[in-house]
């Protein structure tokens, strides 16, 4: 699995970029929130991986007697 990491693109004169990756579904949005809050998100572009869903594991143990 790949570490999430937020890309932060600053240019003069042009307004801030973010871009998040290693991350699917929606959890894209929890991580930049702290970002959005400091102003207006003008555009949100989702990638092809915000609409995948995340991968859940689940283990079952059995114990036989």
């Amino acid at each position: 699995m790949q570490t999430p990491t937020i890309i932060i693109t600053l240019e003069l004169g042009q307004s801030i970029k973010t871009e998040v990756k290693g991350v699917q579904g929606e959890g894209c949005k929890a991580l930049t929130k702290p970002l959005a809050e400091l102003g207006t998100v003008e555009k949100f572009t989702p990638k092809p991986e915000f609409y995948d869903q995340p991968i859940v594991q689940t283990n079952t143990l059995t114990q036989s007697l």
